[in-house]
């Protein structure tokens, strides 16, 4: 039996649990479905790439290699830092979105297709550092991507309240 649950008969004499917290009642099968949900919630809500962190590092990555086809990889770099470095004093602890998180966790994907076709193109017009750049790029970012650091906390509190699980505590 979970906490707070109460036997309750229902048709055909089967014997449920309900879950009563002041009006809101659950039988067991919900309650245990809601809780698998928020679990995996605050589990989706805790990945720290996409948090909102370093959301544009983590967007970059199926970006950045196909813009090396364009640019010099200097450019790229500096501008990537620079706007990871907006982010954080603009955006970072202001704002969350979680249809656009659950939408980047699915672009960012691409980066498998992206890197290797860039690093591909580069290489074949004998540019070898930036392909090697444009391959790497999901490495590369783990390097300039760690200025300026993140508190996770904060931002997944924000998710959480975002998505009704937590209320704006104390300070």
């Amino acid at each position: 039996m979970l906490p707070g649950c109460r036997p309750t008969f229902f048709k055909k004499s089967r014997l449920a649990c309900v879950w009563c917290s002041g009006s809101n009642c659950l039988s067991d099968l919900a309650y245990r479905q809601l809780e698998w949900m928020m679990g995996a919630n605050r589990t989706f809500v805790g990945s720290e790439p996409w948090s909102g962190g370093k959301w544009p590092m983590f967007l970059l990555q199926p970006i950045a290699p196909l813009m090396l086809v364009h640019f010099s990889w200097k450019p790229v770099v500096v501008g990537s830092i620079a706007l990871n470095v907006l982010w954080a004093l603009l955006v970072r602890y202001n704002y969350v979105s979680v249809r656009a998180a659950c939408f980047g966790v699915q672009f960012v994907r691409l980066k498998w297709i992206a890197s290797p076709l860039a690093a591909y193109h580069l290489y074949s017009r004998g540019e070898k550092t930036s392909a090697a750049i444009a391959l790497f790029w999901p490495l590369v970012i783990l390097f300039i991507g760690a200025v300026p650091t993140v508190q996770i906390g904060k931002i997944q509190q924000m998710f959480m309240m975002r998505l009704g699980y937590a209320t704006r505590g104390p300070g």
